[in-house]
């Protein structure tokens, strides 16, 4: 056959040597797929002198101007082809027909696409890499080819090769432009602003990965291990580059839950672990949020500070793990190792332990906190120890947990206040039973102000402060039922001032004394007396004067609890019969019976019971 063809081209025989048979080839591609190349050469020196009219006799033949680079491109495009020769030669895997073509001026870099359809995009380059003839693409590169290549993959969305290849999953020809020197840090281009908008709020990361993101971005996103890896090494990758979520690579191999890649990208030499994303979320913060221990260890281990790292309440991760409740935080962020001790960074400075009783977790959270080494001696700035958080907020499983474990029942606080004193302040009642309950509860601590916790039972009106009294008393604190605060003030007389009627007639019933005096002088006639300008008891008075139901005790003292005269020798003491104070003759010489003690015949009394008893109503 090739002598044939020799015969024509001596001959300078009018011949169509693109004519295609039924197969589509024509005799010039058969004979470059044949290799003939000294016969390819005269017959495109043949077809060049015929096209451009020169004589056959002048044999000037195809050169490597410019005019005739451009004869030749537009000849290997010629009959209709689907594809240029040069593509088919890289398609046929024929080395040496692309160097051929090549060396007579073939454009290494044309485009192609099939139709509208952007995916299938064509160009010598991308063609090799495709169908793996690796030996093409590096000969390709030799030349010059532009190694980035930009064109269409979606209608207004301009990608580069690398972006192509991995968008195909070809993780092979991803990795060969990595390590030919491609851009590995440029995003796909959006030629439509509100296109790349709409498809940025979207929820699935997933529906279009090539957008708004780095290749690094890109390989993590549709699991590419080998080609992250690739780019690591090749120093040229900005490992923290940021995504349109501010997202950086390892926040979304975080968010892969693959922790190879995690791995890699954490030892990568100019990693920051710390970078938030447009939540403000670092990728501890996601590690944590889908449960992630090994991956959540590994970034621990990589940057201790991660779990330190506080939002705009001052809070770390087990802070807010504690005050959401999230059991499996919780536990997640014990088994990591994360410090037990952390403060809150704000004015309370409340660490995991005070939190978790404030928030009421289960004792098994409370005790696996102490396990992991949490102080059970840690202070709030107003020493507060948990032991008090825990009455204050009404948290009687874990006061019990708590003493069980070793807390100081009688610690105080920055004003002397013992959990005791907390329980009765804040009406706990069930706490109060609990710390009674405690045989190292010491009930005669005072705080202060020099008050025992009997003393602050005044403010609760109703069933509270008469059961938390009955509490107190049946721990034997009836010695108690007069004692004095600094101030002088017994718990009767805290409850008179309260106006606390319920109190003040269980006090009475357990043996308080009306006629005690506080610092000042008061006592509960001489307020009385203050108050309704007259020797006749007031609503309060009147009420707990009623309540008297036998004879009460009789004070002892050196001067008169109504005028302040020193008793002796000519001043002697009396009582009187009816409220039990102490009273010099003059305040006590009033005599009336008292039926209700079953006096029958008149007894002394003061002014202010003589005019209770004629006038009980």
């Amino acid at each position: 056959m090739f002598e044939l063809i020799e015969y024509y081209l001596q001959e300078k025989g009018n011949v169509d040597w693109l004519l295609l048979n039924e197969s589509g080839e024509s005799v010039f591609s058969l004979l470059l797929w044949s290799e003939q190349f000294q016969l390819v050469h005269s017959v495109l020196q043949l077809m060049h002198n015929q096209s451009t009219n020169v004589s056959t006799t002048a044999n000037i033949g195809f050169n490597k101007s410019n005019e005739s680079i451009n004869w030749f491109r537009n000849l290997i495009f010629s009959n209709h082809r689907k594809h240029s020769l040069l593509i088919e030669a890289v398609e046929r895997g024929q080395l040496e027909v692309v160097r051929f073509l090549i060396k007579y001026g073939a454009d290494i870099d044309e485009k192609s696409f099939n139709g509208d359809n952007f995916r299938e995009f064509v160009n010598p380059l991308w063609t090799a890499l495709k169908l793996r003839k690796l030996e093409i693409a590096e000969y390709l590169v030799d030349c010059g080819v532009d190694i980035n290549s930009w064109a269409l993959i979606e209608k207004n969305i301009n990608v580069t090769l690398l972006h192509r290849a991995i968008c195909e999953h070809s993780e092979e020809a991803a990795i060969f432009l990595v390590k030919q020197d491609c851009d590995v840090n440029v995003w796909p281009q959006a030629f439509d602003c509100k296109l790349t908008c709409e498809v940025s709020n979207k929820q699935d990361d997933y529906l279009m990965p090539y957008l708004c993101r780095s290749p690094l971005h890109m390989a993590i996103l549709v699991g590419m291990y080998e080609l992250v890896k690739v780019l690591i090494n090749c120093h040229r990758a900005d490992v923290n580059q940021q995504d349109f979520n501010g997202e950086t690579p390892l926040h979304l191999a975080v968010k892969s839950k693959e922790e190879k890649l995690v791995k890699l990208l954490i030892n990568a030499p100019q990693i920051d672990c710390s970078i938030r994303d447009a939540h403000g979320h670092t990728v501890f913060h996601v590690a944590v949020e889908l449960r992630q221990r090994v991956i959540a260890e590994m970034l621990i281990k990589k940057d201790p500070s991660l779990a330190l790292q506080v939002d705009t309440a001052g809070r770390n991760f087990l802070h807010i793990a504690i005050e959401n409740m999230d059991r499996e935080a919780i536990f997640l962020l014990i088994q990591i190792g994360v410090d037990m001790n952390a403060c809150v960074r704000d004015a309370y400075r409340l660490t995991p332990f005070h939190l978790a009783i404030k928030t009421g977790v289960e004792e098994d959270i409370l005790l696996s906190l102490l396990l992991a080494g949490a102080s059970i001696n840690s202070q709030t700035p107003q020493k507060q120890y948990g032991l008090h958080l825990a009455v204050i907020y009404d948290r009687p499983k874990l006061v019990h947990c708590l003493l069980e474990n070793g807390a100081d029942a009688n610690a105080q606080d920055s004003e002397l206040n013992t959990p005791l004193h907390l329980a009765v302040r804040h009406g706990r009642v069930e706490c109060l039973v609990k710390l009674l309950s405690h045989s190292a509860t010491n009930c005669c601590s005072v705080n202060i102000r020099g008050q025992l916790p009997i003393h602050l039972l005044a403010n609760h009106h109703g069933s509270i402060g008469v059961e938390m009294l009955q509490n107190l008393l049946e721990l034997s604190v009836t010695n108690q039922i007069n004692a004095q605060d600094a101030a002088g003030n017994t718990p009767l007389l805290l409850a008179y001032q309260a106006e606390n009627i319920p109190l003040c007639i269980a006090l009475l019933h357990a043996g308080a004394s009306l006629g005690i005096m506080n610092s000042e002088g008061d006592s509960v006639f001489s307020l009385n007396k203050k108050k309704w300008k007259k020797s006749s008891p007031g609503r309060v008075l009147s009420q707990l004067l009623d309540s008297l139901i036998q004879e009460p005790r009789w004070e002892d003292g050196s001067v008169c609890v109504e005028c302040c005269a020193k008793f002796g020798i000519t001043n002697r003491r009396h009582h009187c019969r009816h409220c039990g104070r102490l009273l010099c003759s003059q305040c006590s010489a009033y005599e009336i019976p008292i039926v209700k003690y079953e006096l029958s015949k008149p007894v002394r009394v003061c002014e202010v019971c003589f005019n209770f008893l004629n006038n009980p109503f």
